[in-house]
């Protein structure tokens, strides 16, 4: 059977999305962009977003130390009722905690010492949200969590003694 080891797992990952971000074809950011309704392709790349060798779309998810813990490959999905939909998936057998999530962020623009945290539910909405109010929240980090339900504990620390604002969404 296969036996978790971090010391291959974590490496690979990041090798693999050094490589994907490196053969990213220029136009690229622009189709998510559009795909995604983003304003600028810029900020598709401030949050990583990159192209897998299959094509489809890989967006990374950071540790609280701002390394690669984790990369999700959009799929086409069916659901219980056979409705297809898109869904961003973790790469699994990342942890044996049985966690599979990491925050999504834009690294470069992330300041721990800034006074405030917005966090959203998504990526999408985390890219969205920052693209239009980067400069009117500039003391705040804006940063998404992959799902409502999926919270850990060490990303409170990234919340601690900030003013936090909530943005989740209802899927309903």
């Amino acid at each position: 059977g296969y036996t978790y080891d971090a010391s291959i797992t974590i490496p690979f990952i990041r090798l693999l999305y050094e490589r994907a971000v490196a053969s990213t074809p220029p136009g690229f950011r622009g189709v998510v962009a559009a795909d995604r309704r983003l304003l600028d392709p810029a900020t598709v790349a401030a949050w990583g977003v990159a192209r897998a060798p299959d094509g489809t779309w890989l967006v990374p998810g950071y540790s609280t130390d701002g390394a690669i813990a984790q990369l999700y490959r959009r799929a086409r999905m069916c659901d219980s009722r056979g409705e297809w939909s898109w869904r961003l998936l973790p790469t699994p057998g990342m942890w044996t905690e049985k966690r599979a999530h990491a925050l999504h962020l834009p690294v470069a623009d992330f300041n721990p010492k800034r006074s405030a945290v917005v966090v959203c539910e998504g990526p999408w909405d985390g890219m969205a949200l920052w693209e239009v109010q980067r400069d009117v929240w500039g003391d705040a980090n804006i940063i998404a969590v992959p799902g409502c339900t999926v919270w850990q504990p060490e990303w409170t620390e990234l919340c601690r003694g900030k003013a936090v604002t909530l943005l989740y969404d209802s899927d309903h």
